[in-house]
């Protein structure tokens, strides 16, 4: 920690680095060990913000793609308090956490629901804290046209 002030009655500290989002017990240690703080005192609560998320534009439907969210609040000790769902209930498994960045590999989305019409809802969780400020959108394979190959190969 950088920057610690005291008095008789407050401390005050800076972070060197973004804490995890979440709720969290504040804690008092001394050369002595732990030291006793008065019930009163609140908990400190950290924000999951998301400023992007890349790509968010053409998913494939049967999943495969890497998202990268960029913000503040990832928790990069522990990336089984991190779960992200899409609003299909399609996961998105976490790989990955940074302070400041989350990545996560896209399972593929059911084709008996699918809407490529509409932006799916994405619900980030980072111990408890959820942000769905964005969405996605997925790709429709019918815009698609493969044409005709130029040359045939043979396989023997």
């Amino acid at each position: 920690m950088d920057g610690i002030t005291a008095t008789e009655t407050e401390i005050t500290c800076t972070l060197n680095f973004l804490p995890a989002a979440g709720s969290w017990d504040v804690k008092l240690i001394d050369f002595r060990g732990l030291i006793p703080i008065e019930e009163t005192v609140e908990k400190i609560s950290v924000d999951l913000v998301i400023d992007s998320i890349t790509p968010n534009t053409d998913l494939n439907q049967l999943g495969g793609d890497t998202l990268v969210f960029s913000g503040t609040g990832f928790d990069s000790l522990d990336i089984s308090a991190s779960s992200v769902v899409f609003s299909d209930t399609t996961t998105c498994i976490v790989l990955d956490a940074t302070p400041t960045t989350l990545s996560c590999l896209v399972d593929g989305f059911d084709a008996d629901t699918l809407d490529t019409s509409v932006a799916y809802a994405t619900t980030i969780t980072i111990n408890g804290v959820e942000n769905a400020d964005h969405s996605v959108m997925i790709l429709d394979l019918s815009l698609i046209h493969i044409s005709e190959p130029t040359r045939l190969l043979s396989i023997s």
